[in-house]
């Protein structure tokens, strides 16, 4: 493949073959083919360098190349993304064609480019006219697809209207969490009470995110935070959402009450080196007590880079942060987390919770999981309770501390103010 079939090569091939005379019984695909994540390459120059880099793009061209008809020219797009025009029988030929396609340039060995890396593929196919009547908008179909592909797991996608409208979705909702982080009011916190179950003390709340989009509506934030958490943005919106939660907890403490409030912070926050340092800073900032605020934090978090993390939990504790582990039970590693988190509470996810009552499995791990933790000299929280017999069955069991709708929604500030007022005095946990 030499350097001067690129992507303009590629668009001026498509408008030759669907401009030109009738392809009776031949079916016109394009093919857009993703070597590795953006991430995964810029990973193979920052540590290999881009000579190595450049050597894995020129090996999957020549891999891919291989497993292509015979007729068939491979154009290269971006540092790792190749394109090529297809002209074959009916529909069903394309599927045998991809499906091939797909499986030899995944197969390891002589086959494929070997890295000391790990790299991922990503195959997308666009049919015309189905898909896209000019060729800017066949190759943009079967890029959204060879996406879907690689970021979805398939070993290939053909082109889906609803897909690329998810995207772009998507695309809208990073673009616009911009001006919103800015201060143009669409973002706000509410905060869920926790229940001492006990007592039935409210001793605090959970602060939750919340977008109202100017055009969109209301945006459920387990559509935005995954999204936001795949960016340098998700920084920015975890420094938000504390600076708004310590601001509250200030004017609280000011109007006599100290309610604990815990706020959920990403893995992408702690895997930087300045997390604890800038988190010190704000609770100086709005002189809030360290004690009053707890950091939430999924078990994933320690994945990526254990001694990183590990060094920043450390440093959250030293400054008197307490640190619960959320969504405990659903990781791959959850006895392991216990022991390499410094964590003072486990909250138990509400997938366990849902069905407490009458599911005996989720009894036997709810009622371990109590168990071993209070082994463990920490403190456990349920999330999402529902109904009473689960209510009633966590109190049973020695489960501390409650969170749910059945107890309380979430609640804006003023309201949850209220909900705590008329429940008698909070305690430390």
């Amino acid at each position: 493949m030499s350097h001067e079939r690129n992507r303009f090569d590629l668009l001026n091939h498509i408008d030759a073959v669907i401009g030109g005379p009738p392809h009776d019984g031949l079916q016109i695909a394009v093919l857009v083919i993703v070597a590795a994540t953006p991430n995964q390459y810029e990973g193979l120059v920052r540590m290999l360098g881009q000579a190595a880099a450049d050597s894995f793009a020129n090996a999957s061209a020549t891999s891919m190349g291989a497993c292509l008809p015979a007729h068939a020219e491979l154009y290269r797009l971006t540092a790792a993304q190749f394109g090529c025009v297809l002209e074959v029988g009916p529909p069903d030929r394309v599927e045998e064609i991809v499906d091939g396609l797909a499986y030899r340039i995944r197969r390891p060995g002589p086959a494929g480019p070997s890295m000391p890396m790990a790299t991922s593929i990503g195959i997308g196919v666009a049919c015309y006219p189905h898909h896209g009547a000019n060729p800017a908008d066949l190759l943009q179909a079967a890029v959204s697809s060879a996406h879907e592909s690689l970021y979805g797991g398939a070993p290939w996608r053909s082109y889906s209207p609803e897909a690329d409208q998810a995207s772009l979705r998507a695309a809208c909702l990073l673009r616009d969490i911009v001006p919103a982080l800015a201060g143009q009011g669409q973002l706000r916190l509410v905060y869920q009470p926790k229940t001492e179950l006990s007592t039935g003390r409210c001793i605090g709340a959970e602060a939750l995110l919340r977008w109202n989009h100017p055009t969109l509506g209301p945006i459920p934030p387990d559509e935005f935070v995954p999204l936001v958490e795949r960016t340098v943005l998700m920084n920015a919106m975890t420094d938000w959402a504390l600076g708004t939660a310590l601001s509250q907890v200030a004017r609280w403490q000011a109007a006599g009450i100290e309610p604990l409030i815990s706020i959920n912070v990403s893995m992408q926050d702690l895997l930087g080196d300045r997390f604890a340092a800038r988190l010190a800073g704000m609770l100086e900032h709005h002189t809030v007590r360290p004690d009053r605020v707890h950091i939430e934090i999924t078990e994933s978090a320690l994945m990526k880079d254990p001694v990183r993390v590990r060094r920043q939990f450390d440093e959250i504790r030293r400054q008197g942060i307490a640190i619960e582990i959320d969504d405990y039970g659903t990781g791959l590693s959850g006895l392991s987390y216990l022991k390499s988190i410094p964590a003072s509470y486990v909250k138990i996810d509400q997938s366990f919770v849902s069905r407490l009552a009458e599911d005996r499995t989720d009894q036997i791990i709810v009622g371990s999981t109590i168990d071993l933790a209070h082994d463990l000299g920490l403190r456990v929280v349920a999330e999402g309770i529902r109904d009473e017999a689960a209510l009633d069955w966590l109190r049973e069991h020695g489960c501390d501390i409650g969170q749910g709708n059945l107890l309380s929604p979430p609640l804006e500030a003023p309201d949850f103010e209220k909900f705590l007022r008329t429940s008698r005095q909070p305690v430390p946990f």
